[in-house]
């Protein structure tokens, strides 16, 4: 993703010099956030090692309020304790890069949170697709002429009925009366999700196309989207 991506909304707090290293990184992709945004509605402590865990009670308290707040473990090993005010706890999947996810995680928020998509997803839906103890994993693939291109290699993902997902693609253009050829792909590809599954689904207009989705698993647990032959 070659977007500049500003966050306006969600306060990015490290808790330990690996977490902030990640930050460093991603601002030099042009990936931040506004530390003094007068609109942030969530707090996102980040950790990467056991010394930050040890400092989440003492983050959390001198922290600035915020309408929610979220532990993001960028560990997948690290255990994190309940803490009094959190309203959800993620962990990416073991085998991730935390820097290319937490990238991804961010790209995703932006953009179906902060920027009005063309379908209905707000910050509430966000919340309640994340809220409780959860492994989050996302994978996404850019299309140059047709949508199809990306949806064929989503296939090759395996979907879990234990599992929640936000489906997200871009177009370059939105033009109501070429919509249905887009969308057919994408309903054809959701008719494939288990019978139990909770989805959710946004789209927008960006200069880069691409098909995005993140999995919500609960209670941190190992599996991840991965290939079918895995």
């Amino acid at each position: 993703m070659h977007t500049k991506i500003e966050i306006e909304t969600a306060r990015l707090i490290p808790v330990d010099p690996e977490s902030q290293q990640i930050l460093e990184t991603l601002k030099q992709e042009d990936i931040y956030h506004q530390i003094d945004s007068p609109y942030t509605l969530v707090n996102i402590f980040l950790v990467s090692t056991l010394g930050g865990v040890s400092r989440l009670a003492s983050a959390i308290h001198e922290q600035a309020s915020a309408k929610r707040n979220i532990i993001l473990s960028l560990d997948s090993h690290l255990e994190v304790d309940t803490f009094l005010g959190i309203d959800s706890y993620l962990c990416f999947q073991e085998s991730a890069n935390p820097c290319e996810q937490l990238g991804q995680f961010l790209y995703m928020y932006r953009n179906t949170v902060e920027i009005h998509g063309l379908i209905s997803f707000d910050f509430n839906d966000f919340m309640n697709l994340v809220k409780g103890r959860n492994q989050i994993s996302m994978v996404s693939y850019p299309y140059e002429q047709k949508i199809d291109e990306a949806v064929q290699l989503l296939q090759e993902h395996k979907l879990q009925d234990d599992s929640n997902y936000l489906l997200y693609f871009t177009l370059k253009h939105y033009e109501p009366k070429q919509l249905e050829a887009v969308l057919k792909p994408i309903q054809v590809y959701l008719e494939s999700f288990p019978a139990d599954t909770n989805y959710y689904l946004d789209f927008n207009e960006a200069p880069e196309q691409l098909v995005a989705l993140m999995k919500i698993t609960p209670e941190f647990t190992t599996q991840s989207i991965v290939p079918d032959t895995v």
